[in-house]
């Protein structure tokens, strides 16, 4: 059986938009699954005045951490990354 999940798609909610996303890949980094294929929704949604709340700043984080093993397929407001 294949250990891996082929795709997560994440779209955020206002609250607590950022710390969702940071929770999620915590998760996923914790278990033997490798997620193929990741969208991530609402990544230039402005929902508070400071920029750590918002999405961009848990995916920006996200892609710095990981940037040696995935390829940007797509940036708008949605972005949609690949496991290398």
């Amino acid at each position: 059986m294949d250990n891996y999940l082929s795709l997560i798609y994440i779209d955020f909610i206002k609250r607590n938009s950022a710390e969702l996303i940071r929770n999620i890949v915590a998760e996923c980094a914790k278990t033997k699954n490798i997620l193929r294929n990741i969208i991530f929704d609402d990544f230039l949604r402005s929902h508070y005045q400071e920029t750590r709340k918002n999405p961009i700043k848990a995916i920006i984080d996200f892609l710095k951490n990981y940037e040696h093993q995935i390829t940007i397929l797509l940036i708008n407001y949605q972005i949609i990354i690949k496991k290398k």
